[in-house]
C-alpha cells in the first residue's frame, strides 16, 4: 500500500543519510566490504560492482552503523564470555555468528525495503542451511541477535564450538 511504499522509502534515505555521513574508505587490503561503526570500508572490489549492487553494499554497511552492530558486538562478547587465553577462539566465533545473524537481519530488512540482495548473503530463511545457525526465520526477524545468541548459547548450539557455554558461563 502507499503508507508501506512511503514508510520504505524513508527508509532508504535515512539509510542514505548516515551512508552519507560516515567517512568511506577504499582500503586495498580489505577483501570484503565492513564497518567499524563510523567508517565504511570498501574492498577494491566495490568498483567493480553494479550500480544496484553498489547501492546494496553501502545500504547494508549504513544499516549496521544505524543498529550499531559493531558496538553491540564488543559490547555483547564482554559480557557473556570471561576473558582468558582459551576464551579467545570462543570470542572470535561469537563475534563472526553475531556478525552473520545481524547479516541476515539487515539483509531481510532490505529485501521488504525492495532493495535487491545479491544471491547467497545471510537471509533469515536460510541461517540454519546456510551457516548451521538453529534459529527460525520468525525469531530471526523478531528478536535482538544478543536474544538469539543467548538462546544458542543456553542450548550449546553455537556452530563450530564444542564448549558447554553453562559451564564456561558459570551457569548452573
Amino acid at each position: 500500500n502507499a503508507v508501506s511504499a512511503m514508510m520504505m522509502k524513508s527508509d532508504l534515505f535515512v539509510l542514505a543519510m548516515i551512508a552519507k555521513a560516515a567517512r568511506v574508505v577504499i582500503d586495498e587490503s580489505m577483501n570484503v566490504e565492513g564497518t567499524d561503526g563510523r567508517t565504511i570500508y570498501l574492498s577494491p572490489r566495490f568498483l567493480t560492482l553494479s550500480p544496484q549492487e553498489q547501492i546494496f553494499v553501502l545500504a547494508h554497511e549504513a544499516m549496521h552503523i544505524a543498529r550499531l552492530d559493531p558496538i553491540r558486538s564488543v559490547n555483547y562478547k564482554k559480557t557473556k564470555v570471561p576473558i582468558s587465553p582459551s576464551s579467545v577462539h570462543i570470542l572470535d566465533i561469537i563475534g563472526d555468528i553475531f556478525n552473520i545473524i545481524a547479516d541476515a537481519k539487515i539483509n531481510t530488512a532490505l529485501q521488504e525495503m525492495g532493495v535487491q540482495v545479491p544471491p547467497n548473503r545471510p537471509m533469515c530463511n536460510k541461517l540454519d542451511e546456510q551457516y548451521g545457525i538453529d534459529v527460525s526465520e520468525d525469531d530471526c526477524i523478531k528478536k535482538s541477535v544478543e536474544e538469539i545468541l543467548d538462546e544458542l548459547m543456553s542450548r550449546n548450539r553455537i556452530p563450530n564450538v564444542s564448549v558447554d557455554f553453562a559451564d564456561l558461563l558459570g551457569s548452573s
